[in-house]
């Protein structure tokens, strides 16, 4: 996780949307990671030791974590004030803590604070179209290619042949090839040029 102090294009306020002045409410960070294939359990560990060190800082008033299928988590924490937050954000041990999260996940973090904030998430919507379709691709062909050269050799008519390979591919992609290119090419479908998650449209 990069640390929002480490430098100012870090903090992305373009990303929320507050309903009352800031100041006036508690203070909360939401980070939003995209964790690496195989790096799950290992992710869960450090968010859970995050979470006890945020927990004994002054103004730290609790802790959310929603975990969407596919590897993407969304951190939550709450203070009484943004000064508080901040300080455990600058703190040492917040940064070693985010230091050892940037081999396990790409993440974009977001604060605010007020008696109501609206933040927009990223997720599987705004991925690239692009990264979308090469991933697609990239799956497609060799099966095809499988599947065409092993009935072609039946010399059955071609609609016969499509009536063959269409379901078989449909079905590869579905349950086998998709779901795990998917997962592993995840961290770099869902990025920017940067390497953090994609900003959310609007």
């Amino acid at each position: 996780m990069r640390h929002p102090r480490d430098a100012a294009a870090r903090r992305r306020p373009d990303l929320l949307t507050q309903s009352s002045s800031p100041g006036e409410g508690p203070a909360i960070s939401i980070a939003s990671h995209i964790v690496r294939a195989g790096k799950v359990d290992a992710f869960r560990d450090w968010a859970d030791r995050y979470d006890r060190a945020a927990a004994g800082q002054p103004g730290f008033s609790g802790t959310v974590r929603l975990e969407q299928t596919g590897g993407v988590f969304h951190l939550a924490q709450r203070f009484d004030r943004r000064d508080q937050l901040e300080a455990w954000q600058g703190s040492a041990a917040c940064r070693a803590l985010a230091a050892e999260a940037d081999p396990l996940s790409q993440a974009r973090e977001q604060t605010g604070d007020g008696r109501t904030i609206t933040f927009k998430l990223p997720g599987e919507a705004d991925a690239a179209k692009w990264k979308r379709f090469l991933m697609t691709w990239a799956a497609v062909f060799p099966i095809l290619l499988i599947l065409n050269s092993a009935v072609g050799l039946t010399k059955l008519p071609q609609l016969a042949r499509l009536a063959i390979t269409s379901p078989l591919l449909t079905a590869l992609l579905t349950w086998v090839v998709l779901p795990k290119v998917a997962r592993w090419a995840k961290p770099w479908v869902l990025s920017d040029a940067h390497g953090r998650p994609r900003k959310p449209a609007d």
